[in-house]
């Protein structure tokens, strides 16, 4: 499927669904890198498009960049502020990198 996806995406520079499709496969893998090269491809077609960011921001989770998935779900919040899902995915990585700091912090004392 990579294959296809990739000769698609050479044939087809601008159809983002390749490159969406790309990136999942490579996540699946746990490619994280190449994943979020895909999903940045999709952002530079379809800015967009909030599932991009979203699913970028998963990639930074998956990596533990909690700063940076916080930054892509809020371009998603921004694209999207009806969406719920996104919405409460985004505080939730708020808190998680609120905590962090404060068991930094507190590891410190």
């Amino acid at each position: 499927a990579l294959e296809l996806y990739n000769t698609a995406a050479k044939r087809y520079p601008n159809l983002s669904n390749a490159y969406m499709l790309t990136g999942n496969l490579y996540s699946g893998e746990q490619k994280y890198e190449e994943a979020a090269e895909n999903y940045k491809k999709v952002i530079s077609i379809e800015p967009s498009n909030e599932n991009a960011f979203m699913l970028l921001g998963n990639t930074c989770v998956m990596q533990k960049n909690i700063r940076d998935a916080i930054s892509y779900y809020k371009q998603a919040v921004d694209i999207a502020p009806d969406n719920d899902e996104i919405k409460l995915i985004y505080s939730e990585l708020i808190n998680e990198f609120i905590n962090q700091k404060y068991e930094e912090k507190e590891g410190q004392n």
